[in-house]
């Protein structure tokens, strides 16, 4: 559409894609896993029009790490901030203004896929590569999908769910159910 209207040329559409385009992190882990695959039967499945960090916190249930060494490369990522009562199923409620009753719940704000992890058994920490997106440039100057190295973190465990801090937050782990299989974007043919 773009080209179409005259708004990028071959030397221009890498940096309007970059400024202008991208996929959110939901968009980016419902991608990989394949949710929201668009079929000529189907246009509009669940998943296509979006997907959120506590939606996919709550598929596949008992696909929810439990220790560091079940952390999987494909895992969801689920980032957490203000968990209460180490319960990340305790969700914030929505205020009428959009923002967050945060003394209600757990909110869920971000999401991403392990793309390396390595696991010290016995010592309690686990050494992880998130890779995440935003639709738009991000506060550290990323924009798109971006790999993050969080280094060596500490692995706990708290009402049988693994976490790794991440400065004041929380990332848990859940995995696909089955193999992620991400979708080609011509599925509509022609």
């Amino acid at each position: 559409m773009a080209s179409l209207c005259g708004l990028v040329d071959f030397s221009t559409v890498n940096n309007y894609t970059d400024k202008y385009l991208g996929v959110d992190c939901g968009g980016f882990v419902a991608n990989y896993w394949g949710i929201g695959h668009p079929t000529l039967s189907k246009q509009r499945p669940f998943g296509a029009t979006g997907i959120t960090p506590r939606t996919i916190w709550g598929m596949n249930r008992g696909l929810r790490r439990d220790q560091a060494t079940n952390i999987r490369v494909g895992d969801a990522a689920v980032f957490f901030r203000d968990v209460k009562s180490d319960n990340p199923d305790l969700a914030a409620q929505h205020k009428t203004d959009g923002s967050y009753d945060t003394s209600s719940g757990s909110q869920a704000f971000h999401i991403g896929l392990v793309s390396s992890v390595s696991c010290q058994p016995g010592a309690g920490t686990v050494t992880l590569e998130i890779a995440e997106s935003s639709g738009a440039p991000a506060q550290s100057g990323g924009n798109g999908v971006n790999d993050r190295s969080l280094g060596t973190v500490a692995a706990k465990v708290a009402n049988s769910l693994v976490y790794c801090p991440d400065g004041s937050n929380r990332i848990y782990f859940v995995g696909c159910n089955g193999t992620p299989s991400p979708y080609v974007a011509n599925s509509f043919g022609a």
